[in-house]
């Protein structure tokens, strides 16, 4: 009966090595991959691979679109467009897909 349900406590683990990525190119000529889940108590989430390193921004309430923001940095979401803000002066701006 135990090896029966090993099989099911790894499935999460399964889905979070899967996650759907979605590209962003930028004004910059740069790409930003996001992932857009929900961290284990169930909070939007927007984890971000820019170069070689992976960035977790919890979303918070906005106005208009999604906003996602930890410290400084900040990604504004609305439709097909982003903003990405580094928290150090610079802005990007980013539209879905490899343009």
């Amino acid at each position: 009966m135990k090896t029966c349900l090993l099989p099911l406590l790894l499935l999460p683990f399964c889905a979070l090595a899967d996650e759907p990525k979605i590209t962003y190119t930028c004004d910059n000529g740069s790409r930003v991959d996001i992932s857009f889940l929900s961290d284990i108590s169930g909070r939007p989430q927007a984890t971000l691979q820019v170069a070689d390193e992976t960035i977790v921004l919890p979303r918070v309430p906005t106005g208009s679109g999604a906003l996602y923001r930890n410290g400084d940095m900040r990604l504004h979401t609305k439709g097909d467009d982003a903003i990405l803000e580094d928290g150090k002066g610079e802005m990007r701006r980013c539209t879905r897909g490899n343009t």
